[in-house]
């Protein structure tokens, strides 16, 4: 079981100011798009695709997908910078290597992140069985072709951040330049209203 749960962590490990300039805004926006692209070769952890975007509204999505000893995974990460300051947008290299850190004060409902497991491993088969195999935090919903789950931020504040993790994807000086454009984009979104 620590296999796939490795690979669920490397694809987790997972953007107002007083007048929002929409250039800067889609400068920005396509810096983050290019820089967290990656279709690949297999990384170590069995990431093979990532893609990003994000919408005017300053709701953005990053999705990445692999494979690893037979199980077929698709994580879907969506946060609202609106929702954090652009001080709390940290850049990180220890733990699980290369990651955006994003910390965020529950209630934040925008903020989750959506995996999928295909059908046909054992991954699949221990969910079927216990649904909250993986933590009580992401119950799994299955069916025949596979399970998903999604993980918010509790209500209790036990969690308050979500990691973008670019472990392979990106060098060190690019992950930088990815958490600075996070961080022009939140100042962009900040007062905005939702």
């Amino acid at each position: 079981m620590r296999k796939p749960v490795k690979l669920l962590a490397v694809l987790l490990a997972v953007v107002g100011g007083q007048s929002v300039n929409a250039k800067d805004f889609a400068r920005h926006a396509d810096d983050l798009r290019d820089l967290v692209h990656y279709d690949g070769p297999a990384t170590s952890g069995g990431l093979t695709r990532t893609s990003f975007d994000i919408r005017p509204d300053c709701v953005f999505t990053q999705k990445a997908q692999g494979r690893m000893d037979g199980v077929d995974a698709v994580v879907v990460m969506t946060g609202d910078l609106r929702d954090v300051a652009p001080e709390d947008i940290a850049f990180e290299t220890e733990g699980d290597g290369l990651a955006i850190r994003f910390d965020v004060a529950p209630p934040a409902p925008a903020w989750k992140v959506t995996t999928r497991i295909e059908a046909g491993n054992e991954l699949y088969d221990l969910l079927v069985a216990e649904p909250e195999a993986l933590g009580a935090l992401m119950p799994a919903d299955c069916t025949r072709q596979g399970c998903e789950m999604t993980m918010t931020l509790p209500d209790d504040g036990s969690q308050q951040f979500f990691r973008l993790i670019l472990a392979e994807i990106l060098t060190e000086p690019q992950a930088e330049q990815a958490t600075d454009a996070f961080r022009d984009l939140a100042e962009l979104c900040r007062g905005k209203t939702q």
